[in-house]
Formats: C-alpha cells, structure tokens, sequence
C-alpha cells in the first residue's frame, strides 16, 4: 500500500536484504527496524540441541531475551520446527524455528509465565557477572 502525502504518491519501501527466512511473511526486519517486545542480549553459552528428527547437535548461543534466542548452529531447523536446547547456565528451552539462515536460527520460546520468569532472572544474573567481570 502507498500513502499519498500532498497530493504525490510515496515511493514503495525498499526490498529487504534476503539474508534471513522468517516466520513473519518470508523475510526479517533488519536489526535497525528491530521492534522486539523484549530487548536481546548478547550472550554466547554453548549447549546442545534437538529438531523433531530426534538428533542432537552442537550449538552457542548468539543473543538471548526473554522470549527468544539466537543459536548458531547446522543443521538448521526448518521454519516453524519444535527445538528443545539445552544450554549451559539456562537450562532446557524449549521453542519453534522463527527465523533461520545457513548456520544460525531464532527461537520463539514456549514456556509458561512462570518459567519465562526464571529464565529472565538466570539471564539478569549472567548478564550482571558479565559486566563485575566474574
């Protein structure tokens, strides 16, 4: 949809960069346009995950919020796919595949109230040793 301004018609929105798949209609938001509800911190934790397929796979972590993580990781799940991680400091996450490219993807967590609040506060608690320096 264009929107007239005086009179003359705007000019289409840029294409985004196809660097991502996501979830949300074929493409990501860049990081400038990022519009999270939760803010991302980065923080690389080395794990191990599962696709549905059953197999486990090495993987870091690239950022993490309260709803959502990035993992570095190959293979990657296909858009949509249940994961469950298991990360050093965090625990077991469970989520499905929101964005992907060749050897990282993002997480959508699926937990309850409860323990999304754990998680926050083991992620507040990493974060705060980061920065003492510990």
């Amino acid at each position: 949809m264009f929107v007239r301004s005086f009179g003359l018609r705007a000019a289409p929105p840029a294409p985004l960069a196809p660097e991502a798949q996501s979830i949300h209609g074929g493409s990501a938001v860049p990081r400038g346009a990022d519009r999270r509800r939760h803010a991302r911190m980065p923080l690389a934790l080395r794990g191990r995950y599962m696709l549905e397929d059953g197999r486990e796979y090495p993987c870091a972590t690239r950022d993490v919020s309260r709803l959502g993580i990035a993992i570095e990781g190959v293979p990657v799940g296909a858009i949509g796919e249940k994961v469950i991680a298991y990360l050093d400091e965090l625990g077991r996450i469970e989520g499905r595949v929101v964005r992907r490219s060749e050897d990282w993807f993002a997480i959508e967590i699926v937990a309850t109230p409860q323990k999304l609040d754990r998680l926050d506060a083991k992620i507040s608690a990493i974060m705060r040793r980061t920065r003492e320096g510990a």
